[in-house]
């Protein structure tokens, strides 16, 4: 059986391991079955969030974009869709305090950017609904952002 499987418990611990030489699978001494995370079977799910690997662009210090691979909690499609429900079904009515409440909601949760961006997204679309509706749109509350630190100096050391 596939210890992380959908219908499964989330993990309740992991080690991050690299590929190769010196990684968990090479050993032959796993503590446990050793996923890959870089596979849909192997992906680690937290609550709401999954763990994946995503391509994302960014700029040099010469200005040239390019793209590079990171690592990204996302809120999961299903959690997604409820809460995409949940805000469709209070602009109808135009229970802006209601909406209010849930935006504060949301801007309480992880924002790694795969959470992030559909987070800001969700509310787009809540507003967009309330100015069809004929009613004013509801300011989102500020979001806290999350920097990245690096731990290691990137192979100068």
């Amino acid at each position: 059986p596939d210890a992380f499987a959908a219908d499964k418990p989330d993990a309740e611990w992991w080690m991050l391991s690299t590929a190769g030489k010196e990684g968990l699978s090479a050993t032959g001494k796993e503590p446990e079955r050793v996923a890959d995370c870089r596979t849909l079977a192997g992906r680690l799910r937290c609550g709401d969030y999954k763990l994946l690997e995503q391509p994302k662009t960014v700029r040099d210090k010469e200005g040239k974009e390019k793209t590079v691979t990171t690592w990204t909690w996302r809120i999961s499609p299903t959690r997604y869709r409820e809460w995409e429900a949940l805000l469709v079904d209070r602009a109808k009515v135009r229970d802006l305090a209601e909406i209010g409440r849930i935006f504060e909601c949301l801007r309480r949760m992880p924002m790694f950017s795969g959470i992030r961006y559909p987070v800001i997204r969700l509310a787009a679309e809540t507003n967009k609904l309330l100015v069809k509706t004929g009613t004013a749109p509801v300011e989102m509350p500020k979001m806290p952002t999350l920097r990245i630190q690096k731990l290691w100096g990137g192979g100068d050391e």
